[in-house]
C-alpha cells in the first residue's frame, strides 16, 4: 500500500536553495527598502488579491489527486491561505508540521504591524487546524503548549538518527577542543563571543583550550579579526555537510548556543534544531548554552545529554570546572548517546509518521 503526498515548502534550483536577499541585486526596489515589517505587509497584500486563484491550479490538483496533504505551518499568511484552499478543495487528510512558533504573540516584536499581522495570521491557522486530521510538532514544549492551545494531541517528530556502532572515546585532546558549527543570526553572535572571551581569559597561563566555528553567517571583516585575536579562536567559512562528521570527530565538546537577549530567544523559543539529532548520535560532548526557556535546552538538561549553561556568567566557571576535571566528560558522552537511542532513532520516527499517514 502506499500514498501520495502533497508537499510544497522551498524552491530549489540545481539543488541549492535560491537566495533572494535584496543583497544579491544591484538596485533595491522599493520594497526592499522598506522595513521588514512593511516588506511582509506588502507581500501579503499583494498575495491577498488571488491572482493565484486559477484554473490552471484546480486542474493540477484534480490530475495530482493525492492522498494526503501535509503542509509545513509558514510564518506568512499567504501560504497558509493556500495550503486551506488546497485542502477545500480536495477535501483530502491534511496532516501540519510546526517547526517554529508560528502561532503565539511571545514569538513576535510588539509592534503594530506585527499584531495585526499574527491576530490574522493566528486566525487562518486556526482554521487549518479544524480541517487537520493531525498536528505534528518538533519539540516537547512545543508540544506540551499546542496540546492546550489547540486542544488535541500533537505528535512530536525530530530528524531520525541511523544509529550505528558509535565509538564514544573517553580521552581528552589538550588544549581541549571546542567545535561550533551553524549560522550566528537571532544573537548567537554575542553568544559566540562570550564564549571567545572565556577561553582568552582561560588561555592566558597555558593554552587550555581550541575554539573551531564554521558559520555561514555574515560577520563583517573587524568581527572577524576580533574573534581571532582573541587567540586560538578560528573562524572558518561553511563547509559540505559531509565533512561535518570528520570535524566533529576530531573535537572534544560540540556547542550548542542560544542567545540570552529576550528578543532574540523568544523567536527561537519553541524550535529544534535538526543538528542536535547528529550531535546526540554523534558519540561527542555536547554543551548547551541559552536560556532554560528555549525548548532545545530545556529538553537537553531534562535528559541530562548536555553540558548545559543558563546564563553567560557561567560560562568560565563550567569551562574551569571541565579543564579541572576532564573526566567528568564521560558521563554526558554516554547520556547523549542514550538519548539518541531513546528518542530520535530513524525506526521510531519513521513508525510514527507511518502511523500518522496511514490514519484513515
Amino acid at each position: 500500500m502506499c500514498c501520495k503526498v502533497t508537499h510544497s515548502d522551498c524552491i530549489y534550483e540545481n539543488n541549492s536553495k535560491i537566495n533572494t536577499s535584496p543583497s544579491h541585486s544591484k538596485k533595491k526596489s522599493l520594497i526592499q527598502l522598506m522595513p521588514l515589517s512593511f516588506q511582509l505587509l506588502a507581500l501579503e497584500i499583494i498575495w491577498r488579491l488571488n491572482l493565484w486563484k486559477t484554473r490552471e491550479l484546480d486542474c493540477f490538483l484534480e490530475e495530482s489527486n493525492p492522498d494526503v496533504i501535509f503542509a509545513i505551518v509558514s510564518s506568512t499568511i499567504y501560504y497558509n491561505r493556500i495550503v486551506r484552499y488546497v485542502t477545500q478543495i480536495l477535501r483530502k487528510k491534511l496532516i501540519l508540521f510546526f517547526v517554529d512558533d508560528s502561532y503565539s504573540y511571545q514569538a513576535i516584536q510588539i509592534t503594530p504591524i506585527n499584531i495585526l499581522h499574527r491576530f490574522f495570521l493566528r486566525n487562518v491557522i486556526d482554521q487549518m487546524v479544524s480541517l487537520s486530521k493531525h498536528i505534528l510538532v518538533i519539540s516537547p514544549l512545543m508540544k506540551q503548549e499546542f496540546d492546550n492551545l489547540f486542544k488535541t494531541h500533537c505528535i512530536l517528530i525530530t530528524k531520525g538518527a541511523n544509529i550505528g556502532e558509535v565509538s564514544i572515546k573517553t580521552n581528552v585532546h589538550n588544549p581541549l577542543r571546542l567545535l561550533y558549527v551553524g549560522n550566528l543570526n537571532y544573537g548567537r553572535k554575542n553568544t559566540i563571543i562570550e564564549i571567545a572571551k572565556t577561553v582568552k581569559k582561560l588561555n592566558e597561563q597555558n593554552t587550555n583550550i581550541v575554539l573551531k566555528i564554521y558559520s555561514l553567517s555574515h560577520l563583517s571583516k573587524k568581527e572577524i579579526f576580533k574573534l581571532n585575536s582573541y587567540g586560538q579562536i578560528c573562524f572558518h567559512s561553511p563547509i559540505p555537510y559531509q565533512d561535518i562528521m570528520q570535524v566533529q570527530s576530531q573535537s572534544d565538546i560540540l556547542l550548542y548556543i542560544e542567545s540570552f537577549r529576550k528578543k532574540y530567544y523568544k523567536i527561537t523559543r519553541l524550535s529544534f534544531s535538526t543538528k542536535l539529532t547528529d550531535y546526540l548520535n554523534s558519540g561527542k560532548v555536547i554543551m548547551a548554552i541559552g536560556p532554560n526557556e528555549i525548548a532545545s535546552i530545556a529538553y537537553l538538561k531534562s535528559q541530562g545529554a548536555a553540558i548545559t549553561i543558563s546564563h553567560s556568567s557561567q560560562i568560565l566557571p563550567v569551562l574551569g570546572q571541565v579543564l579541572s576535571n576532564p573526566m567528568m566528560l564521560n558521563t554526558y558522552r554516554l547520556k547523549a548517546y542514550e538519548c539518541c537511542l531513546k528518542n530520535h532513532r530513524k525506526e521510531l520516527i519513521q513508525q510514527r509518521l507511518t502511523r500518522v499517514l496511514f490514519d484513515t
